[in-house]
């Protein structure tokens, strides 16, 4: 999880000082792929230079065994899940 200058995965907490978190999510999203463990990563996010960013990861074969990258986004009626791996 990406938050005003803190970052959290799994049992760390990391300050940073990027004044966009745009960066970081691919970054946790790397930290958080674990090549024994087939799982799904769900990216939270209304921007979509995310999208553009964990596409990028996967079409650079980064996202090891993963299952599934999600990139949720929108509310309501415009509320998206976007597999990106498939």
């Amino acid at each position: 999880m990406v938050y005003d200058n803190k970052i959290r995965y799994l049992n760390c907490e990391e300050e940073h000082t990027h004044e966009e978190a745009d960066t970081l999510i691919p970054n946790q999203v790397l930290r958080s792929i674990d090549e024994h463990l087939p799982h799904e990563i769900c990216v939270s996010s209304p921007d979509p230079g995310i999208l553009v960013l964990v596409l990028d990861l996967v079409s650079r074969g980064h996202h090891g065994n993963l299952n599934s990258l999600k990139l949720l986004t929108g509310k309501g009626r415009n509320y998206r899940e976007i597999d990106v791996i498939q």
